[in-house]
């Protein structure tokens, strides 16, 4: 059953007749799977790694094996066009343990390189027909050999070096050198929801360690700062291995932001709370950061980016998706990426990701790269991704032979860092992109659920009211609560940054990745609540609110002076510093004047207020079983980054002159004009605003003829993908108009006008206030 997870169990001894020989096992299912060894993490099996090597326990007791095999949900289908790839479920597994006779391993690897590179040369090339002829002499002899010779293995050994010679003598590499750089690229989430992404994180890492372990030369770059943590808290033995590769050299650091983020929907500050969650997490556990910001996958750029990624140590960019341009071809492969303020980035936009190290790989890499003739080093990434799994052990053979790879270039187990380094020392002169890197694809991820969006944008707002309240309010707060309240924080950041990651907040995953979503976003919401209101409590208390009234301390949290319109809900049953007198009336003893209520500033000036009872509209919701009532309050000039204070009173006439209370909403026709004392509009019979005239500017916004409150639906039926992509004809494509079904004056006041409008659309409503 998809989305089943089985464990399968069983002691195993090594026969000792095999001792000493390598001895593995494969494990066919079709599934993603994890072998633990005598309880610790050994390696990832999947469609690419079905193959482990088991050694016999030092002290000769049977090894204990586990394997937890999970059948993999489908990817959804898609109704529109089709293009699911449908992952069938698990319907046999097939084991064996197995002995390796590794000569003739070894000379298949090296047939294979040679066929294949053989194939990629001109037919009227004589090293072609040569090498070709070298490989069917020694396929030849290897079939005229006696099955013992074969199993004992020296003569099979000696063919290959044969073969090796031979090719040798045909000729080598051509011109230019490709660094060989292990990844894997994993989404956070995507097709599947965050809580496999755990699990895929030790089935990758584990395999990475244990291909480490043989092959000596292999190098391995790995981003995102989160998978770190998910290991760490998961799989805490593995964790520690992998300290040992990053400490070793041989696993690379690469990425410093938690998360490969979406980079046009988070915040400048969300961006740098990136980086700096993510270098503080690697510095941390591994004593280092990284330099290179590794964003493979995020659809597009924004320009601020260098500056920002400079700002967290970070030196050198590396993409991939500028490739996938629908429209206009991105013209570098090497550049200098200019920032908005000028700061300068080292960027290589890569021929892909998830590559493999086949002649074929190596030769496309090549010819692909257009910077070759300045600066004649390439980066090759190859490992699978996306679902994870990395690198598999024919690929490090076939680097292992990447001299046989004759009219290639040469192939190198490296890093990213030696990659850039190269530049650095030899400096080519590299061509300039000022601006955003716009990704010309995937527009369409900026409409698709824009309930995340929305909830990212209000988190944010949030977390920066509250940390810049409890900081200016951190002197009159105990030292504890201090510090929950920043571990409030950072746990809420932590699930903010988790969210931006690019398959999430654009809106391209799965449905379970937008409920999970949800409810950490309510989490997040909770914490920040939770740490904003101590930090103002806080400095309230600290504020002299002694006048006649009800007290209202108001803060703005923005860099400049602002005014303000501010709505306090306010029912009959409270009361006011002001004591009432005999005169008065009871609680059961209502007047039109007790219903009154004044607000006033510090030096005693009135200010403008609307008092509304029974109200509902679009941003303020009310309880239809109580009295609600809500006092609107024009307020001036409240200054940058302070507060300031006014005081509510009841049963009290305003001075002649100034504003009045407005008791009750009285809902009234709109007729094709509204005037108020800035504009003046002028509505058509569809809702439409046909003239917005600014009287302090003294003139019209719109252009003649135009039209603004304009609603525009268009058909959602992209050529790829659904979710993702807009048609580039969409605009040829309308899908009907909104049918004006009523508009009328909902409130009109001293401090606010409120013209409720509302439309049809097929069976759906939109009212807009």
């Amino acid at each position: 059953v998809q989305g089943t997870t089985y464990f399968f169990r069983r002691t195993l001894e090594i026969p000792v007749e095999w001792q000493g020989q390598r001895t593995g096992l494969i494990f066919e299912s079709g599934g993603e799977g994890l072998l633990r060894v005598n309880g610790e993490s050994r390696q990832g099996l999947d469609r690419n790694h079905t193959f482990v090597t088991l050694e016999a326990s030092p002290d000769g007791r049977p090894l204990e094996l586990e394997i937890e095999l999970f059948d993999p949900i489908p990817e959804p289908v898609d109704p529109l066009n089709q293009q699911a790839v449908i992952q069938p479920p698990i319907r046999a597994i097939r084991t064996w343990l197995v002995r390796v006779n590794e000569p003739v391993q070894s000379l298949m690897y090296t047939a294979v390189i040679v066929r294949d590179a053989a194939v990629l040369l001109p037919e009227a090339d004589m090293r072609r027909a040569r090498m070709l002829e070298a490989l069917y002499r020694v396929m030849d002899e290897y079939l005229n050999l006696e099955e013992t010779a074969v199993r004992e293995g020296s003569a099979v050994a000696a063919l290959e070096a044969t073969l090796r010679t031979d090719i040798a003598g045909i000729g080598g590499n051509a011109e230019g050198t490709i660094h060989m750089v292990g990844q894997s690229h994993i989404d956070i989430a995507w097709l599947w929801p965050a809580r496999e992404t755990v699990r895929k994180t030790s089935r990758t890492f584990s395999t990475v360690n244990a291909l480490m372990d043989e092959y000596p030369d292999y190098q391995f770059a790995q981003s995102q700062p989160q998978l770190f943590e998910y290991l760490k808290e998961n799989d805490p033995v593995l964790f520690a291995k992998v300290k040992e590769r990053i400490q070793e050299g041989r696993w690379e650091l690469v990425g410093g932001m938690w998360v490969e983020p979406d980079l046009n929907i988070p915040s400048g500050e969300s961006l740098m709370r990136q980086m700096l969650y993510g270098q503080r997490f690697y510095l941390k556990e591994f004593g280092k950061t990284s330099e290179i910001e590794w964003l493979p996958d995020t659809f597009g750029y924004c320009a601020s980016l260098p500056q920002i990624l400079r700002h967290g140590g970070v030196r050198y960019f590396m993409t991939t998706k500028l490739g996938w341009n629908d429209t206009n071809v991105f013209p570098y492969d090497l550049f200098h990426w200019v920032g908005i303020d000028g700061t300068p980035m080292l960027s290589y936009l890569n021929h892909g990701v998830n590559e493999n190290t086949l002649p074929k790989d190596v030769h496309e890499h090549w010819q692909s790269f257009r910077e070759k003739k300045t600066h004649n080093e390439q980066m090759l990434l190859y490992g699978h991704g996306d679902g994870g799994g990395g690198v598999t052990r024919e690929m490090l053979e076939y680097i292992r032979r990447a001299d046989l790879m004759v009219g290639q270039p040469a192939s190198t187990f490296s890093s990213a860092a030696d990659f850039f380094a190269g530049m650095e020392k030899r400096k080519p002169k590299l061509p300039e992109w000022r601006g955003d890197l716009y990704l010309e694809l995937h527009r369409g991820t900026y409409t698709t659920h824009s309930r995340n969006k929305r909830n990212n944008r209000k988190a944010e707002i949030l977390y920066r009211e509250a940390e810049l309240w409890q900081t200016l309010a951190s002197s009159s707060m105990l030292p504890e609560q201090r510090r929950n309240n920043a571990e409030q924080l950072h746990h809420g950041w932590k699930l903010i940054l988790l969210n931006q990651f690019h398959d999430i907040i654009p809106g391209s995953a799965i449905t379970e990745a937008y409920e999970t979503s949800e409810k950490e976003y309510r989490e997040v919401f909770a914490l920040g609540e939770a740490a904003l209101q101590p930090g103002l409590e806080a400095l309230a208390a600290q504020v002299t609110t002694a006048g006649e009234g009800q007290p209202y301390v108001l803060f703005n949290s923005l860099g400049w002076a602002r005014d303000a319109v501010i709505a306090i809900p306010w029912a009959d049953t409270e009361v006011t510093d002001r004591e009432r007198t005999d005169a008065e009336p009871t609680d059961g003893e209502r007047t039109d004047n007790n219903r009154i209520l004044t607000a006033y500033d510090a030096s005693g000036n009135a200010l403008p207020i609307d008092l509304v009872a029974g109200l509902s509209t679009v941003d303020v919701a009310i309880d239809p079983t109580t009295d609600h009532r809500t006092a609107y309050i024009h307020v001036p000039a409240i200054p940058a980054m302070g507060y300031t204070t006014i005081w509510l009173r009841r049963g009290e006439r305003p001075t002649p002159g100034s504003p009045e209370a407005v008791n009750m909403p009285a809902r009234t026709a709109l007729n094709d004009r509204w005037e108020t004392p800035h504009y003046r509009l002028t509505f058509n019979e569809r809702g439409e605003i046909t003239s917005l005239f600014d009287k302090a500017a003294g003139r019209e916004v719109l252009q003649q003829g135009g039209r603004a409150n304009r609603f525009h639906f268009f058909h959602d039926r992209p050529t790829l993908w659904d979710a993702w992509d807009i048609d580039s004809r969409y605009e040829a494509q309308p899908a009907g108009e909104a049918e004006l079904v009523e508009k009328y004056v909902l409130h009109s006041g001293q401090v606010r006008d409120v013209l409720r409008f509302r439309w049809t659309l097929g069976q759906s409503q939109i009212t807009q206030d």
